[in-house]
């Protein structure tokens, strides 16, 4: 008999649960930075961290889009008005 190098289903479930893992890590930290950011550029608030990580957890996709656009908008609109 030889022997397979197959791992088969089991392989197949432990990678996407790897990358399941990997996403959530990327949503709590990066999403919680994001989401800090947006709501202060928003509406000049601040929450503790561990509701900022949640709620990047939650709108990580949607916040880190935001984030950036708001980023874009106050370097190239609100930064050159208050350096003249």
């Amino acid at each position: 008999m030889s022997k397979s190098n197959n791992v088969g289903l089991a392989g197949c479930i432990g990678a996407f649960g790897m990358m399941t893992i990997v996403m959530i890590i990327i949503n709590l930290v990066i999403g919680g930075i994001c989401f800090d950011y947006s709501l202060w550029a928003i509406i000049g608030k601040d929450v503790p961290w561990y509701v900022d990580m949640l709620c990047g957890l939650i709108a990580g996709e949607v916040v880190m889009p935001l984030a950036l656009i708001l980023f874009l908008l106050h370097f190239f609109i609100v930064f050159p008005l208050i350096v003249l």
